[in-house]
């Protein structure tokens, strides 16, 4: 239970059967396919085109009409949202009932009067803005009550409208006082610019205008012979007008979303369609062959090859064989039972591990949750988690890589009601219960306790060095690297704490031979690759430095406590503000539960965090540090996992 055993197969077959191959393998789903095209070069073979590009194309475009066309219609969307979408969850469909729901309708056609009716009711919507700015722009001339085919430039007369800006118009006053057959009045004097009707005689009218436009003059126009009483009353009517056109349009676009269902369908189904024709690319083909080379779980050898005999009756030649742990290429699936499956987000989001290597998830989900619950500590907090879980599980139809993630959070509220127990917590001091430690006082035994987990933590991940060592055919590695560090490091913790633990004398001296073999060992092979005899002792001795690391990592442990601690001391902090408050009669006892329930729950949030990111950083730190390369490549089944939809689990 670990990682997926994988097959290594060539599969050639004829060219004019890979439409009908590549979806029967899309059906299949379990195989993960190389390109052929990174490694393998055919000399003197003239090769073909596997991927339909102008198919390709259409696909591209047809997804981008169907996501125009759900973002669009999904503002009419009736369904139930939120909790209640949550808890009728996502269709559970197959890649062929996905295509005989995407088949049901003609979601081309249908694209094409949406994007029709759009358009029109787009192009409705901009006369209407349009409209609305010449309203707020004419709202200033409101005041103006006179026809506006009464200003004009007569034989004897200048008459005009425009503003000038506010902060110019006393400057302005002084440079018009020399015009005295002009005249300007007040129309509007809000916002920033000044409105004004100007009047100027013929004589002074080019001087009187170009005396303005020094000061920032504007012209401003309107169609003649209306009031802008009459202009405005226009507009709006014609802006009612085309509403009511829009709205029309809306009442024949509405409909339409009756068949949301189905174009999310086809945007699922299109879309693994997509990822077929591309796939092609992967694969190597001539006037009369394709070649195929990828890998199978090794389960699904015997299903691969019912599919291919089914599908490929006229015939095809397959080679499969186990995959080489070697092989870089080799995709990594885990399969773990519920428990440790559930923690293998944390494996995936560092690195998966290669396919010589081993899955660390089942190795240290036990000390993940273990350190989870030391850190977040509290039985009521726990319970508390515990209880919404377990109610989103069982009233929320979730897909898989949710369910994982809440069932992830729910086993570690256990350990966090455990360890509750074993501080004595519930919302801090709220309730005295008996408890191992003292978090009042027992500092130093729950550093102990820290740091002795933190030593196993880490003697473990050296002895998963060791067995991939031993696995490896790499007796020295496991000898020389883990052996020899054990016996300095476990040597020197008992030497150390000979007095302290009143040890016995022999137990103390054999501890203290012990450490000075490992050390010796640890200087004499540290530097076993250098070619010379001085670059051994020189990197020898430098290997034996990173001794303190090591210290540097026991010490890291320390969080263990110090996180709990804190945790319960915030709760005691606010228990004791809620106390306080409590004391002031009935709005005090209201506040108190208000604070009580507000503080609890985010004390929640951030014991958890806190306790989420330090398991990850001991895990990735010190743990892996220890043993874990990873780099491994992901197995991408073939398909794509639904958007609007979720396959079946078990499929």
């Amino acid at each position: 239970m670990a990682i997926v055993q994988m097959k290594r197969f060539e599969l050639f077959s004829f060219s004019q059967s890979a439409p009908r191959l590549h979806r029967a393998l899309q059906l299949f789903r379990d195989v993960h396919f190389y390109d052929l095209r990174l490694e393998e070069q055919l000399e003197d073979v003239p090769l073909h085109e596997a991927v339909d590009q102008e198919a390709l194309e259409e696909k591209e475009t047809l997804l981008s009409q169907l996501r125009w066309m759900l973002k669009i219609l999904s503002p009419y969307d009736q369904r139930p949202k939120g909790l209640k979408a949550m808890k009728d969850g996502l269709d559970v469909l197959t890649l062929q009932e996905l295509e005989q729901k995407a088949r049901s309708i003609d979601y081309r056609a249908d694209f094409e009067r949406l994007s029709g009716l759009h358009r029109q009711k787009e192009d409705l919507e901009v006369r209407i803005h349009s409209l609305e700015e010449k309203i707020r722009d004419r709202a200033e001339w409101e005041t103006l009550t006179i026809p506006l085919e009464t200003l004009t430039s007569g034989d004897s007369v200048d008459m005009f409208l425009g503003t000038i800006p506010k902060k110019l118009t006393d400057a302005l006053d002084e440079a018009l006082e020399g015009f005295e057959l002009s005249y300007r009045e007040l129309i509007s004097d809000r916002g920033p610019t000044y409105h004004y009707l100007f009047v100027s005689h013929k004589s002074e009218r080019d001087a009187f205008r170009d005396t303005l436009r020094r000061y920032g003059f504007s012209e401003v126009s309107f169609p003649k012979g209306k009031t802008i009483a009459s202009l405005q009353e226009e507009s709006r009517e014609e802006i009612q007008r085309l509403k009511a056109e829009a709205e029309k349009i809306e009442n024949q676009i509405a409909p339409m979303v009756e068949n949301l269902p189905q174009y999310e369908a086809a945007y699922d189904y299109e879309s693994n369609v997509h990822l077929k024709i591309e796939t092609a690319k992967k694969f190597l083909r001539t006037e009369k062959i394709e070649w195929i080379r990828g890998y199978v779980p090794a389960e699904k050898e015997a299903e691969l090859r019912k599919t291919l005999d089914e599908t490929l009756p006229e015939g095809y030649h397959l080679e499969i064989e186990d995959a080489v742990a070697e092989d870089p290429q080799v995709p990594i699936a885990l399969k773990n039972n519920r428990f440790v499956d559930s923690f293998s987000s944390i494996t995936t989001m560092y690195t998966l591990p290669t396919y010589d290597e081993i899955d660390p998830t089942p190795f240290f989900a036990p000390f993940y949750w273990v350190f989870f619950g030391m850190m977040a500590a509290d039985i009521a907090y726990g319970a508390i988690v515990f209880v919404a879980t377990q109610l989103v599980l069982r009233l929320f139809n979730l897909k898989p890589s949710m369910k994982k993630f809440v069932r992830f959070f729910s086993y570690l509220s256990i350990s966090m009601i455990i360890w509750g127990f074993v501080y004595g917590s519930f919302f801090g001091d709220l309730i005295p219960l008996p408890s191992l430690f003292d978090t009042q006082q027992d500092f130093i035994p729950m550093l102990i306790m820290s740091i002795a987990f933190g030593a196993v933590h880490l003697f473990f991940g050296l002895g998963l060095s060791a067995y991939l060592s031993l696995k490896h055919g790499d007796w020295q590695g496991a000898v020389f690297d883990v052996l020899f560090w054990y016996m300095a490091l476990i040597g020197a913790v008992l030497f150390g704490l000979g007095a302290l633990l009143a040890l016995s004398p022999t137990l103390v001296s054999i501890a203290k031979w012990v450490m000075i073999a490992g050390m010796v060992g640890i200087v004499l092979t540290g530097g076993r690759e250098a070619k010379s005899v001085g670059g051994k002792l020189a990197m020898g001795i430098y290997s034996l430095y990173n001794i303190t690391g090591y210290i540097g990592d026991f010490v890291s442990y320390s969080r263990l406590m110090a996180l709990g601690l804190a945790g319960g001391f915030i709760g005691l902090a606010v228990n004791l503000i809620v106390g306080m408050l409590s004391g002031l009669g009935i709005p005090g006892i209201l506040a108190g539960a208000v604070v009580f329930v507000i503080f609890h729950l985010f004390n929640i949030f951030l014991s958890m965090l806190s306790a989420y990111v330090h398991t990850s950083r001991l895990t990735y730190v010190e743990f892996f540090g220890k043993f874990y390369e990873g780099g491994g490549v992901p197995f991408r089944p073939f398909v794509k996992e639904p958007k609007y939809s979720q396959f079946p689990e078990n499929h």
